[in-house]
C-alpha cells in the first residue's frame, strides 16, 4: 500500500513540471457571426410631382389607343381559336359566316364598353405602383427617355412584337382567368424581335438607358409589373364575364331570329 501511494505521489509530482513546461493553450477563434443584412432602402418619398410623372409614364408605356386596339384584335383571334378547338362551333361559323361577324362585333362592342369604364382605374393603379417604387428623379429620367422618338418607337415595337395569337390559340379566349403564364407567353420572343427592329445606333442608346441607374431601377420591377398586369386584367374583365356570355347568347338569338341565317 505504501509502495502504491509513493508511486501515485511520484506520478503526481512528476506531472507538475510537465504541466508547467506545456505551452499556454491558444484560445479557440471566436465564432463567426455574419453581419446583419443591410436594412432595406426606405420607400421613395411620394410627391405630387412624382405622381404626375408616374401617370405620364403609364400613358407612355400603356397607351390607351394601343391597348384598346390590341384587345379588339384579340376578339377575332379568340373566336378562331375556339373554332379550332370545337368542331361543332367551327362548323357552325363556317356555315354561317354572318354569325361569326356578328359575334366578333358584339365582342368588340362589349370590350370597348368594359375598357372605357375600367381603363382609367387600371392606369391609376399602374401609376400608384410606379410612384411607390420609383423616386421622383428616376421617374423624371424614365419619362424623358420614353418621350423621345426612340422611346416611343420602343413601345410601339414592343406591342407589335407581342404574339397575341400564341395565347388565343391556347386558352386566352376561355373563361379561365388570365395568368402569369399567359403574360410570359405573350412576351415570349418579344425582346429578340425588338432588338431586330432597331438599328445598331438605336440598340446602343437603348442599352445605355437600360444600364443607367434609372433604367436599372425601372427594369428591376419587370416581374412585379407582370404580376400586377395579371391582377389588373382579371379585375377588369372578371366582373363582366357573365355579361359577355349573355351578350353573345343574345347575338346568336338575334342572328337566327332575324332571318339572316337563311341568307
Amino acid at each position: 500500500m505504501k509502495r502504491m501511494l509513493t508511486l501515485l505521489a511520484g506520478a503526481a509530482m512528476a506531472s507538475v513540471p510537465a504541466l508547467a513546461a506545456e505551452p499556454a493553450k491558444v484560445p479557440p477563434p471566436p465564432i463567426y457571426v455574419p453581419a446583419p443584412p443591410p436594412s432595406p432602402a426606405p420607400p421613395p418619398v411620394r410627391t405630387e410631382a412624382g405622381f404626375a410623372l408616374a401617370q405620364r409614364l403609364t400613358l407612355l408605356v400603356l397607351p390607351p389607343e394601343v391597348v384598346i386596339e390590341q384587345n379588339r384584335e384579340a376578339v377575332a383571334l379568340g373566336f378562331d381559336a375556339e373554332a379550332k378547338k370545337s368542331p361543332e362551333l367551327g362548323m357552325l361559323l363556317e356555315q354561317h359566316p354572318g354569325l361569326r361577324t356578328k359575334l366578333i362585333d358584339t365582342g368588340k362592342r362589349e370590350l370597348d364598353r368594359i375598357l372605357a369604364a375600367g381603363l382609367p382605374d387600371m392606369q391609376r393603379s399602374m401609376a400608384e405602383f410606379y410612384v411607390r417604387n420609383l423616386d421622383e428623379a428616376t421617374l423624371r429620367t424614365v419619362v424623358e427617355f420614353y418621350e423621345t422618338d426612340l422611346g416611343r418607337k420602343l413601345v410601339q415595337i414592343e406591342y407589335q412584337s407581342i404574339d397575341t395569337k400564341a395565347v388565343t390559340d391556347s386558352r386566352f379566349s376561355s373563361t379561365e382567368e388570365f395568368t402569369r403564364s399567359d403574360v410570359d407567353q405573350l412576351y415570349s420572343g418579344v425582346e429578340a424581335r425588338m432588338v431586330k427592329a432597331l438599328t445598331p445606333q438605336e440598340r446602343t442608346k437603348v442599352a445605355t438607358f437600360t444600364l443607367s441607374p434609372a433604367g436599372r431601377k425601372l427594369f428591376r420591377l419587370t416581374s412585379q409589373t407582370k404580376d400586377l398586369s395579371v391582377k389588373l386584367i382579371n379585375d377588369l374583365i372578371g366582373p363582366h364575364r357573365a355579361e359577355l356570355e349573355a351578350a353573345y347568347a343574345e347575338a346568336v338569338a338575334e342572328y337566327f331570329s332575324s332571318g339572316a341565317a337563311a341568307n
